[in-house]
């Protein structure tokens, strides 16, 4: 692999990116026909993606170059460009529609246009750039879904006023303003209505509008330069949030849809270079930039160089049926510090870890509903979600992206039919077990978030009358929570909580003890993300707290470990382990550790502890609970962090 911290290490890796797409490439160059399961926008759209988003790439490597060594293939775009749209030729792209995916397209082109103006727009003669002009030219009346997409018409129609083309003012005006309707603070967009946090705030909603000021810049600099440092003040609130958003070894934190993307997660922190904010340390920016595509590009995120729709490897339950073969390509927004050029200071200064990395940070991000908590020891990054929900509540809705009630770095959500892990559940008589539904945010302590929702089954029934309340805090690597499971009359149910999944690729050995139930496997290097090794088993009781935990056990190459416990410190519960197969990015085979417990009568009270650790379990902290005045008081470590009243 080349050096990723420097600029020609990331031009090789650039290079070898669009060069594995080469060979999928239409004679005319105006589509890249990428073998896998076309999105429901069809073939021809999933060609013209190929192209857009591999020229965003190319764009980034033209521009930090200076043209230098890509003027074959910047040609064969050129050509690619003018077939495509090129009105009843073969290869000729869809037309910019109502909520058609060309105008996503579209926005990438128009960038690549800016960023390559002086080896490609400029050498096009007129009828060329008419005939371009007149393909963008629609996206100024098309109507688009109400969230980030409202941006993309914003860019194009500015690109057009850039290049002394008529322009829709209007639609940009309109588009940026409807960005100021989400905008929550401290750096938090939601992606349209409802409660939809995720990565498109970073990759979108702060990507979008500073380039649209690099395109405004050149008809109206006083506007851009106004607007650019209103951006700015934003994205210095959101990047140090941000960047708890990675694990040491590089890994973002896996949540929400679109993330076979992957390291376009990294978009801000090259913002923030692009435009001269100065919010993030160059030499800290180039290190976390390195680690994390070196994560994805030598982790298994490639097949024959192309990228997978993924994250370390080919896994379809993941990917959103918006989705084409070429969509990953979308993580050359990763790929923005390239065009700064070898000279710019964050490919210069000593490349550095950030300040707070090597120690525990906890903090509450109250506009997504976030827990952010990093540990030092192990360099896992972890998410706590009270917030995110991603649509209104829907009858069976369950995104395994969005409805766990924790994501981490070095964990991913198991794709099961039946959630299972970091989810809590009513299990009825017939053993189905309820869904997370829409996410109601509740009052908490500091230092605390708090939630609910009305469990729902995804057979089309509602839990009437039924309501589940979660507060949750962190300490270290453990997340504690208390969970209120209330009904307006006598109810009987199963209560299951699950803890961390945990995957490699090899099956568990279940065997029992006297104690209890125990599940243990050794595990071999992991084909598709490093070393690695999974065991799981239930430990038995001990001083009053059953657990369930799923454990890595140490390979015998002395690789990296990954344990997952789950200790019940309030109720009753019996412990267990949930086995899965297939339903993981990370490995074939999961394990989740598991509490059940019993809800009869109107009111149940759970805490639990949930560790996730990069070595062997440690041990809970210290957690004390009492009831005062119908309100749940839970101390940990002696203070106290989570106060929820139950009753409304």
């Amino acid at each position: 692999m080349p050096d990723l911290t420097s600029h020609a290490g990331w031009v090789h890796s650039a290079d070898d990116l669009l060069a594995a797409l080469q060979p999928h490439r239409t004679t005319s160059g105006a589509l890249y026909r990428v073998p896998g399961r076309p999105s429901w926008s069809g073939e021809q759209s999933d060609g013209l993606e190929g192209f857009a988003r591999s020229f965003l790439l190319l764009a980034f490597r033209v521009a930090g170059t200076g043209g230098a060594s890509s003027g074959a293939l910047l040609e064969d775009y050129r050509e690619g460009l003018v077939a495509g749209v090129r009105q009843g030729h073969a290869d000729s792209w869809p037309r910019i529609v109502d909520r058609g995916q060309a105008l996503v397209e579209a926005a990438s082109i128009a960038i690549g246009l800016h960023l390559t103006r002086p080896w490609l727009w400029d050498a096009l003669s007129e009828a060329e750039q008419g005939l371009i002009a007149a393909w963008l030219a629609p996206s100024a009346g098309v109507s688009t879904p109400d969230n980030n997409w409202v941006l993309f018409p914003v860019i194009v129609q500015e690109f057009l006023a850039s290049v002394g083309l008529p322009a829709d003012r209007g639609r940009i005006a309109s588009g940026l303003a409807r960005l100021e309707d989400w905008y929550d603070g401290n750096g938090w967009y939601r992606d349209g209505a409802g409660q939809n946090f995720d990565y498109y705030n970073a990759w979108a909603l702060h990507l979008y509008p500073t380039m649209w000021t690099m395109l405004r810049e050149g008809t109206a600099p006083d506007e851009a330069l106004e607007r650019r440092a209103g951006y700015g003040e934003r994205l210095a609130r959101f990047l140090p949030q941000h960047l708890l958003f990675f694990g040491r070894d590089g890994s973002p934190v896996f949540q929400g849809r679109s993330l076979s993307y992957r390291f376009a997660a990294l978009a801000p922190l090259w913002v923030d270079q692009y435009a001269g904010f100065g919010i993030v340390e160059p030499g800290v920016a180039r290190d976390l930039a390195a680690r994390t595509l070196g994560f994805f590009v030598d982790g298994g995120a490639l097949n024959e160089g192309r990228l997978t729709s993924g994250w370390l490897g080919e896994f379809p339950p993941m990917i959103q049926p918006y989705s084409g073969p070429a969509s990953p390509y979308w993580a050359s927004k990763g790929f923005l510090g390239l065009a700064l050029g070898p000279d710019h200071p964050v490919w210069n200064d000593p490349p550095r870890e950030a300040a707070d990395e090597r120690r525990d940070v906890v903090v509450v991000a109250k506009e997504p509903g976030f827990l952010l908590a990093r540990t030092g020891a192990d360099g896992i990054a972890r998410i706590v979600n009270h917030g995110s929900d991603n649509h209104p509540p829907l009858v069976g809705l369950d995104d395994p992206q969005y409805g766990r009630l924790a994501f981490s770095s070095a964990t991913a959500p198991s794709f099961d039919p039946d959630p299972v892990d970091s989810h809590v559940a009513l299990v009825d008589e017939a053993g189905v077990a309820s869904r997370r539904g829409g996410i109601v945010r509740e009052q908490a302590a500091a230092g605390t978030l708090a939630s609910s929702h009305v469990p729902l089954w995804a057979d089309q029934s509602a839990g009437v009358g039924l309501r589940i309340l979660t507060a949750s805090t962190a300490v270290g690597p453990h997340v504690v929570q208390a969970h209120v499971i209330s009904s307006e009359r006598d109810r009987e149910f199963a209560v299951r909580v699950g803890g961390w999944a945990v995957a490699s690729d090899l099956p568990p050995v279940a065997s029992e003890a006297s104690q209890g139930c125990t599940v243990t496997a050794a595990w071999g290097t992991r084909s598709n993300a490093g070393d690695g090794a999974l065991g799981a088993r239930v430990a038995p009781s001990s001083e009053g707290a059953r657990e369930g935990e799923a454990r890595l056990a140490p390979p015998s190459d002395g690789g990296r470990t990954l344990a997952s416990r789950l200790v019940i410190v309030h109720g009753e519960a019996t412990p267990a382990v949930h086995r899965a197969t297939g339903t993981s990015p990370l490995g074939t085979e999961v394990a989740v550790p598991v509490l059940v417990a019993r809800h009869s009568g109107r009111r149940t009270v759970l805490v639990t502890v949930s560790t996730l650790t990069g070595s062997d379990p440690v041990d809970p902290p210290r957690v004390l609970t009492a009831l005062v005045d119908d309100k749940l008081i839970v101390e940990v470590d002696g203070a106290a962090t989570i106060r929820l009243p139950m009753a409304r």
